[in-house]
């Protein structure tokens, strides 16, 4: 037996999100799941990988497209950019994106947030960045995500690995912490590695591939403090 037993959504790539009762799906995943990025001097899409406390700023979405970012240090509201401040590539892994740039107010407060040169930008068109598994002019495009516009993980995996974890004398760690799209209950672990796609509703989706984990999970995503073992 298996159920739909959470849903998050992430606005801004690396940002930290909300928890979802309802939510659209659309072409390119979760509406406006990681359709914002942080970039860096270059261009390139700066992640928690580099900055941990990025985990600790909170994007919450707001009406119209507009954006919401909570900081131990202030709030800033952000109305969704429409090139009138300029246009930037967006370079997520190696992949060079066009999006709009959000207001400099928005660059500058999270500047001073990661201490480093940073802009705001948004996806505005849905035909920007095509799948990476996507064939040749398949019309399957996807949003700033690393990789597909649907991130999964299933409840029965987490416990696997929490056994694991305290196998080798360590905590186990939260579902946020893998910062997944939808979240299924299933008591069976790694069972979503022999799926071919889900149905949820009215929404069937194709799933292409498992995600390979980087550091990231080794992130508290309130604090934004990297566990040191």
């Amino acid at each position: 037996m298996m159920r739909l037993a959470g849903l998050a959504c992430y606005p801004v790539k690396s940002l930290g999100g909300v928890i979802a009762d309802t939510v659209t799906l659309t072409s390119l995943g979760l509406d406006g799941d990681r359709r914002w990025a942080v970039i860096g001097a270059d261009g390139t899409v700066l992640t928690q990988r580099q900055f941990a406390r990025m985990a600790a700023i909170r994007a919450l979405p707001g009406a119209g497209g507009s954006l919401r970012l909570h900081a131990r240090t202030g709030i800033i509201d952000i109305a969704p950019p429409v090139g009138e401040h300029g246009r930037a590539e967006a370079i997520v892994w190696g992949t060079r994106v066009d999006t709009a740039l959000a207001a400099p107010e928005a660059s500058a407060f999270l500047s001073g947030l990661l201490d480093t040169e940073a802009r705001l930008v948004r996806l505005d068109r849905e035909d920007a960045r095509r799948c990476g598994t996507a064939p040749s002019g398949s019309t399957e495009y996807t949003s700033l995500a690393d990789s597909l516009p649907v991130l999964v993980t299933t409840t029965g995996s987490l416990a696997a690995l929490g056994s694991l974890l305290a196998q080798a004398g360590l905590d186990a760690v939260p579902m946020d912490r893998f910062r997944a799209n939808l979240i299924v209950e299933h008591d069976t672990p790694w069972a979503e590695h022999g799926w071919r796609g889900l149905r949820i509703g009215a929404a069937e989706l194709r799933l292409a591939h498992p995600c390979e984990r980087c550091q990231v999970p080794t992130i508290d995503q309130h604090t934004g403090e990297v566990d040191p073992r």
